[in-house]
């Protein structure tokens, strides 16, 4: 019965809050679960000439014109400075055709999908993109980040334990060699390469190594790229309507499906715990439907953390990839003093989701001590891209890429 009552007391503060702080919920443009790649499989670096499909729902039947821009941005996501038809065969700000109404929901929605290549644009360089959907009027209503590759350079990477005594328990050691061939056509005078390290698809958590420790005529060799472990990510699966598991408390019918999360806690004494996932990623599925593109529902989902070393002015926002770890009001948590917690309640489509806590007091999402502990045991995915351009070319190029995870990690 007290669980109950601290149910009931969260649902109704929770709901008294979202009217003045949900910006999208209330806005004409509610755009939700923009992915990248595919339902099934949501990526973002993908090989030059590959086809990339992009999937975005609007919450509403009301069919509305959108439209999708391209540009091409540098390895520190600067737009580059350069005329689109030299990195695009034809012509972007199209307009999106393909749409389906959601079938079968409580959540009404509107699925619009598109891909590239197609009969009107091509992307014929590498590099770091983003593409901008806009509406009718001309403003943007949502944006994704994704790389392009054109792999001419192979990268060798590896990742251990640091040796470093003073991370020793927490920190993970990436190194890798850039396999060259003729290394003085890429390290010389008349050109620039720039290098990034990625830890989980987060490009608020990156590493720029300067230069590399040992180069020669054939490799160039990176080594002692140190990041700080983390924590294995939360998760919940909401897939099949109704279903609990060990991350889910009970379900509620209101005006759409509402599930109520296990409450998280963090604590300074916290031991590691093997608890695998999917590196802050998410995944759009459904049991018993075809199509999980306009069949998949939307439930709202509680979440509370508790208080332990947070103070109540702490601003604690949720991130993983579902929402590029943006650190914005559409997921931040409110602090309830009457229950010691954050609480906050969002809107997410059916599926499988990793997610996190951070504070905005601490804009450098690599380190994250105030809300979890850092463990070396951690698994994560690490990816080292190549930036190349010679002096005289505008834009930067991505001409090696690889990505490992450190389950393989060594002691």
């Amino acid at each position: 019965m007290k669980i109950f009552f601290r149910k009931i007391l969260i649902l109704f503060m929770i709901l008294e809050s979202s009217i003045n702080n949900s910006q999208i919920l209330n806005s004409s443009e509610k755009i939700r679960t923009f992915v990248v790649g595919s339902i099934n499989n949501n990526n973002d670096i993908f090989t030059l000439n590959e086809t990339i499909q992009f999937s975005f729902d609007e919450l509403s039947l009301k069919k509305k014109n959108y439209y999708y821009k391209i540009d091409h941005y540098d390895f520190e996501w600067n737009l580059s400075d350069v005329n689109k038809s030299e990195y695009l065969d034809g012509f972007d700000d199209i307009k999106i055709k393909d749409i389906s109404y959601s079938f079968n929901t409580l959540k009404s929605y509107t699925n619009y999908r598109f891909s590239i290549p197609n009969n009107q644009i091509r992307i014929k360089e590498s590099g770091n993109y983003k593409v901008s959907i806009v509406n009718a009027s001309g403003e943007k209503v949502t944006e994704k980040r994704f790389t392009v590759v054109d792999n001419k350079v192979p990268v060798q990477l590896g990742v251990s334990r640091t040796k470093d005594l003073e991370n020793f328990q927490t920190a993970q050691k990436i190194n890798f060699n850039v396999i060259c061939g003729n290394c003085s056509d890429l390290y010389n005078n008349y050109s620039e390469i720039k290098i990034i390290v990625r830890k989980n698809r987060n490009w608020n958590n990156f590493i720029e190594p300067k230069k590399p420790k040992y180069l020669n005529s054939e490799k160039a060799m990176y080594d002692d790229i140190i990041f700080y472990g983390g924590n294995e990510f939360n998760n919940f699966d909401i897939s099949q309507i109704k279903s609990n598991n060990y991350r889910i408390q009970n379900w509620n019918l209101s005006d759409i499906y509402e599930t109520f999360l296990v409450p998280d806690e963090f604590s300074e004494n916290e031991k590691y715990d093997y608890n695998p996932d999917i590196n802050g990623n998410f995944i759009i599925k459904t049991n018993y439907k075809e199509n999980n593109s306009y069949e998949a529902d939307y439930v709202r989902v509680f979440f509370e953390l508790k208080k332990s070393n947070h103070s109540p002015e702490d601003e604690i926002y949720l991130i993983g990839s579902f929402n590029d770890y943006k650190l914005n009001n559409d997921y931040k948590l409110s602090f309830n003093s009457s229950i010691n917690s954050f609480i906050g309640s969002f809107l997410f489509k059916q599926g499988f989701y990793n997610y996190k806590y951070a504070s905005k007091n601490h804009l450098n999402i690599n380190h994250l001590k105030n809300i979890e502990n850092d463990f070396w045991q951690t698994e994560n995915l690490y990816t080292v891209l190549i930036y190349f351009k010679k002096n005289y070319e505008k834009f930067f190029r991505v001409i090696g890429f690889n990505r490992l995870n450190s389950v393989s990690l060594k002691n």
